[in-house]
């Protein structure tokens, strides 16, 4: 590191140390997923890094959330997929890929730094230099299945209740849509899958494949011990034709060329398009994935 990054890089921990408020008296020594954090019990401020999971554990937890990274470009503001949770005005942090704007976090003087598991396993955003604005709190949510997970994270900080009573309202959801989607999906087969410009991931196993599980959906590359996918070059594309419903992440917005045009449920319209908002999270964006499945259900008409 040359001597200006350095002089950079103290400067902006004496401004943390400056800004950054005092933890709360109470701490969690949080525990789950082969991580382990102090953090405390009740944050004042938090500030949460993609805006998926992370923001979610903190709405569901009813913490104060003052700023939130936006994972999905092109969104006005995060939280999209539970707008009624989110205050209009919430700042957003800015966050290129895995690089974060230090400065502005310090300024929002956060006591709690919320992100994936996954970001924090693989160190996507120098989890040393942000500890040292915050404590951070790696939360799950592809542990053991979202309900296992949220019960078992917020149970660490006397919240369990939160959890169960948003269990309680996703089964009871869930329930009325199947019900409503039934004569609509007899005898259907659904893909949910990932395109780009030459290829398509047909899901195994995430958040939107759960969810439409739950709804008793027939998806035909199910399987709960994998939460990868299977790649099909456009070469193989017909072995899509199974698919009479599919739900579509386009990668980057773009056309995926005229072996993917001629299939049924392509050419039927049988096509309904979703975003990265979707693939993780907890009940609430399982709610919000349910209720596209039900829209989408409708193009079978």
């Amino acid at each position: 590191m040359s001597a200006r990054l350095r002089a950079a890089s103290v400067s902006l921990l004496m401004v943390a140390a400056t800004l950054t408020p005092a933890l709360a008296a109470e701490t969690v020594n949080f525990s789950y997923a082969d991580n382990t954090s102090v953090v405390p019990k009740e944050p004042l401020r938090v500030v949460t890094i993609q805006g998926r999971t992370d923001l979610e554990f903190a709405l569901i937890a009813g913490w104060n959330v003052v700023a939130s990274g936006n994972f999905v470009a092109g969104q006005d503001r995060p939280g999209e997929q539970f707008p009624d949770l989110m205050a209009a005005d919430m700042p957003m942090l800015a966050v290129d890929v895995t690089k974060i704007n230090f400065e502005q976090l310090i300024a929002f003087e956060p006591d709690l730094i919320i992100m994936g598991s996954y970001g924090y396993q693989t160190d996507w955003y120098d989890n040393a230099r942000l500890s040292q604005i915050a404590p951070i709190l790696p939360v799950s949510d592809g542990h053991d299945g979202w309900k296992t997970d949220l019960v078992a994270q917020l149970t660490q900080f006397g919240l369990a209740d939160k959890a169960e009573a948003l269990i309680v309202k996703y089964d009871a959801r869930i329930a009325e849509i199947k019900t409503e989607i039934d004569p609509l999906v007899a005898g259907k087969k659904v893909g949910i899958v990932v395109t780009s410009e030459d290829s398509v991931l047909v899901q195994h196993s995430n958040l939107q494949m759960v969810t439409a599980h739950d709804l008793g959906l027939d998806l035909p590359f199910w399987d709960p011990a994998l939460d990868s996918g299977t790649e099909f070059a456009q070469e193989s594309y017909g072995e899509l034709a199974l698919f009479d419903l599919i739900m579509r992440q386009n990668q980057g917005s773009v056309d995926s060329g005229p072996l993917w045009d001629r299939l049924p449920a392509v050419a039927a319209g049988h096509v309904y398009e979703v975003d990265q908002r979707d693939n993780q999270g907890y009940g609430l964006a399982g709610l919000n994935f349910a209720e596209k499945l039900r829209e989408a259900a409708y193009l079978l008409q």
